[in-house]
């Protein structure tokens, strides 16, 4: 294994990967993509060590036949059908070749405080316990970072997909707080101005973008200082564009900038923090409240269509969004809209058990499942059969 602590991939994925940054490959096609984490780089052969993440369908494979354990209890809090998914750390490693990257993974533990910004956007993965093949034994606990690079702070203080994703959640913070307007013009129309945003960034977004994009020359201006003059030019750059309106855009939408994308308050809310390290303030949207709303509808009741407008200038790193939005007056609108844009609820309902790190059995909580012999160790101690685990929490619960 070489050692070095970084390295530039070429097309199809163009992204630079360091150690212990997440990535999505493909192993083989039909498989779909997975996800696991940078161990080493072999420059001589290609290839990245990479250490497996597994879905619950994954590690099921690896059981006996017969075995259902997996069928009876559920390993994290949640099965959800939109990102973040869930995923299973584990102690299998692959090697996968450079061109088998795909892209970045954005992985978290469950309890880290970013987890409530993440519903619904793409390649966002939630992790809360460890797969352990050669014991057959999962256990729940914080296993890894979870940005890139973190494990050598000293070498790498900061990395492309940290960049990435930091880009990414101010984007979409950026473009909420506009929607959040209480401004009564009659455009309903807000601007964000984006500087900075790396050409990098700016290629994430495109990849799956449903529409083509649009180039035009356009001129900008710059002044500077030279001795005691001062200098105004301008010139012609080009500027790329996409507009988000119609519903097939909404899906992409929402793996850009999160299911709720799109809904915007009209009230004032105040968070106090005082002397304290973190404070949040919650606010349930009721139906009789104003709301700004993008429907991405088919037809339009205005002239001009309401969605996002991207635009960017690849030499100037800049990145104009323009939102324009339709305030909902009435109750009726209100429900109409949620109704078919804000689901209550996403989690797939299904017949197991949880058995997850915050799950409460015999008076103390789980702290590892061995698969194969269908045992439950406790923080307390104590061990008990799966099945004894599942009594109590129907006895609990029923």
């Amino acid at each position: 294994m070489d050692h070095i602590l970084s390295v530039c991939l070429p097309p199809p994925s163009s992204v630079t990967v360091s150690i212990n940054t997440f990535i999505r490959f493909e192993l083989r096609p039909e498989e779909g993509e997975k996800v696991g984490v940078v161990e080493g780089i072999t420059t001589s052969a290609s290839q990245l060590v990479v250490r497996r993440f597994l879905s619950i369908d994954e590690i099921r494979e690896f059981l006996p036949p017969g075995n259902s354990v997996l069928d009876e209890i559920t390993l994290w809090p949640s099965n959800t059908s939109s990102p973040p998914f869930y995923l299973c750390d584990s102690d299998l490693r692959v090697d996968v070749g450079f061109s088998s990257v795909r892209g970045y993974a954005f992985v978290f533990f469950d309890t880290d405080s970013v987890v409530d910004q993440l519903c619904g956007m793409g390649n966002t993965y939630l992790v809360t316990s460890l797969f352990l093949l050669s014991s057959m034994t999962v256990r729940h606990g914080r296993t890894f970072n979870s940005f890139p690079s973190e494990c050598y702070p000293h070498l790498l203080q900061t990395c492309h997909a940290s960049n990435l994703w930091y880009k990414l959640l101010l984007l979409k913070r950026k473009i909420q707080e506009r929607m959040n307007t209480r401004g009564m013009s009659n455009r309903n129309r807000q601007v964000v101005l984006f500087e900075n945003f790396d050409l990098n960034a700016w290629q994430y977004i495109l990849k799956l973008c449903p529409v083509d994009v649009a180039s035009a020359l356009v001129v900008v201006k710059g002044v500077y200082m030279k001795a005691d003059e001062c200098n105004i030019e301008k010139h012609r750059e080009y500027q790329h564009s996409f507009a988000l309106t119609l519903p097939n855009h909404l899906p992409y939408a929402k793996l850009l900038l999160g299911s709720s994308v799109g809904v915007g308050i009209r009230c004032i809310l105040h968070c106090k923090i005082g002397k304290q390290q973190h404070a949040l303030t919650r606010h349930a949207i009721q139906d009789w409240e104003r709301v700004n709303f993008i429907p991405f509808e088919e037809d339009s009741e205005e002239l001009t269509r309401r969605g996002f407008e991207f635009k960017y200038i690849p030499r100037r790193m800049l990145l104009t969004v323009t939102i324009r939005y339709r305030m909902l007056k009435t109750a009726e609108e209100v429900r109409n809209a949620f109704a078919t844009r804000l689901p209550t609820e996403n989690n797939i309902i299904d017949n197991t058990w949880p058995l997850h790190y915050a799950t409460t059995v015999f008076g103390s909580h789980v702290a590892s499942i061995n698969l194969s012999n269908r045992m439950v160790i406790l923080t307390n101690g104590e061990h008990h059969s799966v099945q004894e685990c599942i009594q109590n929490l129907e006895a609990t619960y029923t």
